[in-house]
C-alpha cells in the first residue's frame, strides 16, 4: 500500500503518510486502505470532529477549517458529514 496511517498521540488525530512519496496530509487519500483510526482512536484525522464548518457570509460560501492544523479548504473535507452534526 501506498499511504500508511498514524496516530498523533498529543493530538489524539491520524495523519497518513505516502511511502512513495513522502506527503503527508491529515485527510484520508482516495483509495486509502487499512485501518484509518490510528489504532483505535475515533474515526481519524479525515472525521467531521477534525473539521470546522464555517459560513462566509459575504459570499454564501462555506469553508472548512482543520482544528489541529489549521488548514482551510472551500473543498468539503472526506468524511465530513453535514448532516452527522452531533451524531454518533
Amino acid at each position: 500500500a501506498e499511504w500508511t496511517a498514524t496516530l498523533q498521540e498529543e493530538t489524539g488525530y491520524t495523519y497518513y503518510t505516502n511511502t512513495v512519496t513522502g506527503e503527508m496530509t491529515w485527510d484520508m487519500p482516495a483509495g486509502f486502505v487499512g485501518s484509518a483510526n490510528g489504532g483505535g482512536v475515533g474515526d481519524g484525522g479525515a472525521s467531521r470532529d477534525s473539521w470546522e464548518a464555517t459560513l462566509q457570509e459575504e459570499t454564501g460560501y462555506t469553508y472548512y477549517t482543520h482544528k489541529v492544523t489549521g488548514e482551510t479548504t472551500w473543498d468539503k473535507p472526506p468524511g465530513f458529514d453535514d448532516a452527522g452534526a452531533g451524531a454518533s
